[in-house]
């Protein structure tokens, strides 16, 4: 028996990643994190340790995606997140 469970909304994905993650909560890049979780909770949640890990959202976008900017998502192919410019510099 396989048992699908549903992506939660942002909103959810947000309130979970805020309670490990809250000072990141004004960050202009904030959904661009919360869209790497892809609605999954566990994702969320590491996320959020791994934002107060380095410290920025900005960090953390450039630790997961390089200076690329591709993701892939559960949906298959990668595709384009927009990388802030002080992300990839350095």
């Amino acid at each position: 028996m396989r048992v699908e469970i549903p992506p939660l909304p942002l909103d959810a994905i947000r309130q979970m990643f805020l309670q490990i993650a809250d000072r990141f909560e004004s960050d202009p890049n904030l959904n661009s994190v919360l869209l790497l979780a892809d609605g999954m909770p566990l994702a969320a949640e590491l996320l959020g340790h791994a934002v107060n890990d380095s410290d920025s959202v900005d960090g953390l976008l450039t630790r997961l995606m390089g200076r690329t900017g591709e993701r892939c998502n559960r949906n298959g192919p990668a595709e384009q997140v927009r990388v802030p410019a002080s992300a990839s510099e350095g």
